[in-house]
């Protein structure tokens, strides 16, 4: 789970985390909504802050960053402003930066520190959430196996190893809906890592 507050700089990003943080002791259980008007003030402050955007985002791409590779952000971008695949968004000591793929864009990087450059996200509709929940309960993952293309590893059975050339349509997507996330990805194999293992 990501939350974006704002540029620290910002006056309003602190008083938009602030109201994150009561509305999550709340959802966690750790107060009780009715004894603190906080959480209901921060939900009105996000509400007004969100609208118009999507409830639910998938991250697809983190792009990192290292000590001395002198990363510098294209000045203008914010977050959740739409880019482009191949849309130059910073350069580095090897040359232009290029989104991956299109879709909005999250946390661009502009102060001195920090292991992110930017990340990009897109909307993911929560009618997926319900499917993949569905998926799980009928433990459909344990079946990922005897799909053509797709086969354990047998050196580490909770690792997927998926031939690209074989498996094609969608695979990357419906590995996401079972929990599976793609760990390495080289020519025409895939590694896909189930969440949390």
């Amino acid at each position: 789970m990501v939350f974006e507050g704002g540029q620290h700089s910002e006056p309003e990003a602190v008083s938009t985390s602030e109201a994150a943080v009561w509305i999550g002791l709340s959802g966690a259980g750790l107060i009780h909504e009715s004894g603190f008007p906080e959480v209901a003030v921060g939900r009105k402050r996000l509400m007004a802050a969100t609208r118009g955007l999507p409830s639910v985002f998938e991250l697809r791409y983190r792009h990192p960053v290292a000590p001395g590779q002198e990363f510098r952000m294209l000045q203008g971008f914010r977050s959740f402003q739409p880019v482009k695949s191949g849309q130059l968004l910073a350069l580095d000591r090897e040359g232009n930066v290029l989104s991956p793929e299109t879709g909005l864009l999250l946390m661009p990087l502009y102060q001195t520190q920090g292991e992110d450059g930017f990340f990009l996200i897109r909307e993911f509709h929560p009618f997926w959430l319900t499917v993949s929940e569905i998926l799980r309960r009928l433990r459909v993952g344990r079946l990922l196996h005897w799909l053509p293309g797709i086969q354990r590893d047998p050196r580490e059975p909770h690792r997927l190893l998926v031939d690209r050339t074989v498996a094609r349509w969608y695979t990357l997507e419906v590995l996401h809906l079972l929990g599976y996330r793609k760990k390495l990805e080289e020519a025409d194999r895939l590694v896909a890592l189930r969440q949390g293992e």
